[in-house]
């Protein structure tokens, strides 16, 4: 976008007065700004926005955030200086999500000594960041209820946040930042913070000794996804108040600027938050689904072992927060009864993480173009779990799927060296991680060899739960036409062919005695009915 030079000040036509509270100081420059005449462009309108941290004036075609002169704990903007360096971060982090919509930074001037249109004419007092304006209605928690937030904007989301974590900057190894102290040292925080809800010190008794033997368990972990490159520059503050629906889909906004440590972290915990958010506003199935099109894309299940910790860790961020607000004044008596409701709902949150959560693995079969994936996708939406697709683990083998297209392998795509090294070492090296995350697995494959299905069972018993068998059939006129409608659409990750199909019957092996006893027949069992029997088979 191109900006008028004169454009890139506006004038508050007054300077701050002196004030004990430089709060109080400024308020008569953003009184001030809430008047047409101090801006270059036509104005349709006027209002303010205030948040603990800053005020956000609304124009019409552009809002104007400016930073607060406060100093806190975790944030220190108390200078004109810090403040005019946390805005040009706020300009430089926001412009990787949001090119489009962070315009540039601005001067707020105040009066001039002589005549003119006031343009530029006083000194600086302050900066602020310009952004093109959006309509509120446009914020995802008002898309959610009414209802327009589907799976394929989620799907395109998930596919663009993964991009952007590819692509961000990753933390150098000389620096703290991602260390298991930074990590561990955070979630701690919250709980500390959190010590005077003393109605609650039972319940923070058990979350707090939960996170005292994972920080333990985890370190290793948490110190090998440093060195393997996954400490990254994220949003650091994605969740629904933070992201609208745009014309060209959801947009994410208002990234951390002020905290490193909060914002260098691993994409997995960044993830999280978004993912508990939308399970707060009681939409589990889009949070599911996120989830599934995030990690589909990145290729980074293994980053899945910290799920259960960075979920908790998020929902005590979220009750720290709700915590801190009650302790303020001035909350009507609703809002302190809303403030308590959801207090009690984040800490169940996060100790629902804390608890052995029912898994299994599911291993789908069937010829290609028997409805294994449609069953699997629904499978996902009704239990939780996370689903692996073979013909897309089997392309990002090759380099052909996926954020990070690297090739491991050589040779013929659907070959059976191809096919052995994917049963037996690619699949299970995604289902391990996921299981340890407390998530049932759907294992989306063809499965057609006995041996192939052994290899599974064997990994299940090692991992000590259970595994059942979900076979889909159809007629052969149907499996034609799917397969003939697929082959034309050319946008599945399958290459299967009618022809492909065909060749698969001549070597099919059927399931066994064992196998029958914990095999699902799609075609015996509705779609409610076939969720009911998978989950009666989970176990914690």
């Amino acid at each position: 976008m191109t900006l008028d030079p004169r454009q890139r000040t506006i004038t508050s036509g007054v300077k701050p007065v002196g004030d004990a509270d430089p709060i109080k100081a400024f308020e008569p420059v953003i009184r001030a700004l809430l008047k047409p005449e101090a801006y270059p462009h036509p104005v349709a309108d006027l209002h303010l926005l205030e948040t603990h941290l800053s005020w956000v004036i609304l124009t019409g075609p552009y809002a104007y955030k400016i930073k607060k002169p406060v100093a806190f704990g975790f944030v220190d903007f108390s200078t004109e200086t810090l403040r005019a360096q946390a805005c040009r971060e706020e300009l430089r982090l926001n412009r990787r999500l949001s090119p489009q919509r962070y315009v540039d930074l601005v001067a707020v001037v105040g009066p001039g000594d002589g005549p003119g249109d006031g343009a530029g004419a006083g000194a600086e007092l302050t900066k602020a960041v310009r952004m093109v304006q959006f309509d509120q209605s446009q914020l995802l928690p008002a898309v959610l209820e009414r209802g327009e937030l589907s799976e394929p904007l989620i799907a395109a989301f998930a596919e663009h946040l993964a991009l952007f974590h590819r692509d961000a900057a990753q933390a150098p190894m000389d620096s703290p930042l991602g260390l298991p102290a930074a990590v561990i040292q955070p979630v701690q925080d919250n709980l500390t913070a959190l010590a005077s809800c003393t109605a609650e010190a039972a319940r923070l008794g058990r979350l707090g000794q939960w996170v005292e033997e994972q920080s333990q368990r985890l370190t290793p972990w948490i110190g090998q996804r440093r060195q393997g490159g996954f400490i990254r520059e994220c949003h650091g503050d994605l969740h629904l108040g933070n992201m609208l629906l745009g014309a060209d889909g959801i947009e994410v906004f208002d990234a951390l600027e002020f905290s490193p440590t909060l914002r260098w972290i691993d994409p997995i915990s960044e993830l999280a938050f978004l993912v508990m958010d939308l399970e707060v506003h009681g939409q589990l199935e889009l949070g599911n689904q996120l989830l599934n099109h995030w990690v589909e894309a990145s290729g980074d299940a293994e980053g899945l072992r910290g799920w259960a910790w960075y979920s908790v860790y998020r929902a005590l961020v979220r009750a720290k927060v709700t915590w801190l607000r009650l302790g303020q004044g001035g909350l009507s008596p609703e809002a302190r009864q809303q403030g308590h409701r959801d207090l009690e709902h984040y800490l169940n949150l996060a100790e629902s993480w804390c608890q052995p959560r029912p898994k299994g693995l599911v291993l789908m079969h069937g010829l290609s173009g028997s409805g294994k994936s449609t069953v699997a996708a629904r499978l996902s939406a009704a239990t939780g779990a996370l689903v692996f697709r073979s013909d897309v683990e089997r392309k990002r083998l090759f380099g052909f799927w996926g954020t990070k297209p690297t090739r491991r392998l050589e040779g013929e795509l659907y070959g059976p060296e191809a096919s052995a090294y994917l049963y037996g070492t690619a699949l299970p090296q995604l289902v391990e991680p996921a299981l340890a995350a407390g998530l049932p697995v759907v294992l989306d494959a063809c499965f057609l060899r006995h041996s192939e299905r052994q290899q599974m069972a064997r990994l299940a018993a090692r991992l000590g739960v259970p595994i059942q068998i979900v076979a889909c059939r159809a007629p052969e006129p149907v499996l034609h036409q799917r397969l003939l409608a697929r082959t034309a659409a050319g946008i599945d990750p399958s290459d299967a062919t009618v022809e492909v199909m065909e060749h698969q019957r001549t070597w099919i092996e059927p399931l066994s005695k064992d196998e029958k006893a914990i095999c699902h027949w799609v075609d015996a069992l509705s779609e409610k009915a076939l969720a009911q029997a998978v989950v009666a088979r989970f176990r914690p």
